[in-house]
């Protein structure tokens, strides 16, 4: 069995094109998770009109949409692996691509990919593309292990305003450019930061000079119970302007934009455990021209519950978005009708540690300025449309 084991590896790095000479003195272990599943999907009753202004320029003709898909969430294979380096200092690698099992598409290491030096006294220090510390530690409570880019998961209402501004200004994401450092543990603690930079939608859209996220956090593990505090912050991504389609080209302006999280979690037993996140984000702009966009700010929170019966698990989570205040430069702003909630509900049933099967539904209710969108399927939401998903799918680990 090892030979076969050794012999697979080998081969996997043959076809990946690594050099078989450089893996001689090095540790290296191929894993993935993969969670194909067929999807339902419905949005219906948009809103007849955007009672916000940050939502003005979004019409509803989109209307009302279902369909049926397959969908991979984000299942992925990779290579991590150490060289010892003597004093208590390691090599450490890994590489990491998204696998589309639905329709065989790739694209390239696109996942968490870095190199890295690591020691038990000082630390661990990466390059590379990663998840950012405001992602790794928060929603500690994983949706039945499929919830990583799956519509159950709860960061689309979590970590994003209702106006879905996409990446350049979402929260709990990866970046790219990044420099990473993770503490050792003491006393349960550890602190981790990164920063990156040029990572943004802006670059391409506005061609900023000087886009760059700093995210950091410090989180607790002591028994049962697990505690994290995150911190981000976004300069010149101009997640405002870009979400909103509020304001010209952004040429003497300036963005900041800031999250803050705090997560808790509990096991109560083998069975039972449970997990809630609090967070306040803001988008703020300055410099800009009279109506544009100027400063957007809610809260968002989420609960969620797992429990296990046999080889049966079931899961349950809320999340809600506050509609928030907004200003725009010179101008007033309503922000009604930007909340958003989300439930989902689930349940697994295990064929073996690493194999599962699962069915999950998902509601996301957009109020009628709000367009988050968390479709597992091709499709258009405009503001006020509520979506509705169903899934059936098979997960395995190796």
């Amino acid at each position: 069995m090892k030979h076969m084991k050794k012999a697979g590896l080998v081969a996997a790095i043959a076809v990946l094109g690594l050099p078989l000479a450089a893996q001689a003195d090095t540790s290296v272990t191929l894993y993935g998770n993969l969670y194909p599943q067929v999807v339902y999907g419905k949005v219906s009753s948009p809103s007849d009109e955007s009672s916000s202004d940050l939502t003005r320029h979004v019409g509803n003709a989109d209307g009302d949409y279902s369909g049926t898909g397959m969908s991979s969430s984000n299942s992925h294979f990779g290579l991590r692996g150490t060289e010892e380096l003597g004093g208590n200092l390691r090599a450490i690698f890994q590489l990491e691509t998204k696998v589309g099992v639905h329709d065989g598409s790739g694209n390239g290491w696109s996942r968490n990919t870095f190199v890295g030096l690591q020691s038990d006294d000082w630390g661990t220090l990466k390059l590379g593309q990663m998840d950012t510390p405001y992602k790794e530690v928060g929603d500690a409570v994983s949706f039945l292990g499929v919830s990583s880019g799956n519509f159950v998961s709860n960061a689309t209402v979590l970590s994003s305003a209702g106006f879905d501004g996409g990446k350049a200004s979402s929260f709990h994401l990866r970046r790219g450019n990044a420099i990473m450092y993770e503490s050792p543990e003491v006393g349960g603690f550890q602190f981790l930061a990164q920063y990156s930079k040029g990572d943004s939608d802006a670059a391409i859209n506005y061609n900023s000079d000087d886009p760059w996220v700093l995210s950091t956090a410090i989180k607790y593990e002591n028994g049962p119970l697990y505690l994290a505090l995150a911190y981000e912050h976004h300069r010149n991504l101009y997640g405002g302007s870009l979400g909103t389609g509020i304001g010209g080209a952004v040429t003497n302006k300036e963005s900041k934009d800031q999250a803050i999280r705090l997560t808790a979690g509990y096991r109560f037993s083998k069975s039972t455990r449970v997990g809630a996140d609090f967070a306040h984000l803001r988008w703020k702009e300055s410099g800009g021209a009279i109506g544009d966009f100027e400063e957007y700010r809610h809260n968002t929170w989420a609960l969620n519950v797992q429990h296990k019966i046999g080889a049966a698990t079931l899961q349950a989570s809320y999340a809600q978005g506050t509609a928030g205040s907004c200003t725009l430069v010179g101008v007033d702003c309503d922000a009604s009708g930007l909340q958003a909630r989300q439930f989902n509900i689930g349940a697994s049933y295990a064929l073996s540690k690493r194999t599962f099967l699962f069915a999950i539904a998902s509601k996301l209710v957009n109020g009628d300025s709000a367009r988050l969108n968390n479709l597992a399927v091709k499709g258009k939401v405009s503001p006020g449309a509520d979506i509705t998903q169903v899934a059936v799918g098979l997960s395995h680990a190796f």
